[in-house]
């Protein structure tokens, strides 16, 4: 079937056996249980809903130009069990408008979809993965606990103006420091226009540096389940300020 072809395949773009040796000797007996446990969900996650979320996408595959390509990371998928402990840790007020800044085949979409956002958008620019994000969320609204409805945008983030009514910002290290830098001087622009709070959900974050000095977070902590590390930035709109905020760690496995 389908599904057992997207299995395998995902097995063998993953390596994981040798993955799991590695883990092992780098990372120790706990950290690799964890990690092979949230692996195991996301497969069961894609065999019950019918989505496609965990094989992933070279950069060659894309269908975009070698300029664009130039700053963009491979496509891999966030895992659903700790997107959804974070997401229900952060405990947004309702009607917030929740954003995935490169968002591929819609994994974080689908599972912010359950939470009472006023709308959940995922921009890529990649116009075959936002067609598998729109399938994955087709599956996944007749199977799943959707509150909010999905938006997906095909479009280059350079080209994307951040809204006045964007409120949360999630990023798995979706592109470098020089698409990054772009992003946030639209958000920052963006509170100018409409002061509010934001939220920033970063993944991976090789490029921290870039969002503390431009935004000036008032909070910046780490949460971390399951062996996976999100760094969390809230942001006030008196963001203009002097102080580097310390980095709290803040982690739990429960």
């Amino acid at each position: 079937s389908e599904k057992l072809r997207l299995f395998f395949q995902s097995l063998k773009e993953r390596k994981l056996l040798a993955r799991l040796v590695k883990s092992l000797r780098e990372r120790g007996i706990s950290t690799t249980i964890l990690s092979g446990y949230s692996t195991i969900i996301e497969y069961l996650f894609d065999f019950r809903y019918g989505t496609d979320t965990m094989t992933w996408v070279e950069l060659d595959d894309l269908d975009v130009d070698s300029e664009q390509k130039s700053h963009a990371v491979l496509y891999q998928p966030s895992p659903s069990a700790a997107i959804r402990r974070v997401l229900r840790a952060l405990n947004f007020p309702h009607g917030k408008i929740f954003v995935d800044l490169g968002c591929g085949k819609g994994k974080v979409l689908l599972i912010a979809s359950e939470f009472p956002f006023d709308e959940v958008r995922g921009i890529d620019f990649s116009e075959r993965l936002c067609e598998i994000a729109r399938e994955n969320f087709l599956h996944y609204r007749m199977k799943g606990n959707t509150r909010s409805n999905v938006v997906i945008i095909h479009s280059d983030v350079l080209n994307y103006s951040i809204e006045d009514d964007e409120d949360v910002f999630y990023l798995f290290n979706p592109f470098d420091d020089y698409i990054l830098q772009h992003v946030v001087d639209g958000i920052a622009e963006s509170i100018r226009r409409r002061k509010r709070k934001i939220w920033i959900i970063y993944r991976n974050a090789q490029h921290k540096d870039t969002i503390v000095k431009a935004l000036k977070p008032t909070q910046h902590f780490i949460l971390s389940f399951y062996g996976q590390d999100f760094m969390i930035m809230e942001v006030e709109p008196e963001f203009v300020q002097n102080r580097v905020p310390e980095v709290l760690h803040k982690s739990s496995h429960a």
